[in-house]
């Protein structure tokens, strides 16, 4: 598993007092970082389970970033399966 500390909030705004632009790993006894396939589900963050992906881009930069925000980890599971479906 990768190791990392943040993922961007693809949402964020400005505008949006509540929203954050980045979510922190900074509680680890609190968080639960589980690798299915070749995305991160995460808990503890927030009161939903995130599904992160490694980004990596054309200029060589990467990041790892929210790509959907679920219910529960089984819903985060489907959503990845069907990822590989496409």
């Amino acid at each position: 598993m990768e190791s990392f500390t943040k993922y961007r909030n693809p949402w964020y705004t400005k505008s949006n007092q509540l929203s954050k632009e980045y979510y922190y790993l900074t509680h680890p006894m609190h968080q639960k970082i589980e690798e299915y396939k070749s995305f991160y589900i995460i808990t503890g963050v927030n009161p939903w389970i995130d599904v992160v992906e490694h980004v990596q881009y054309d200029k060589g930069d990467d990041e790892f970033v929210c790509v959907t925000q679920r219910g529960s980890i089984r819903n985060a599971r489907e959503y990845i399966d069907q990822q590989y479906e496409e």
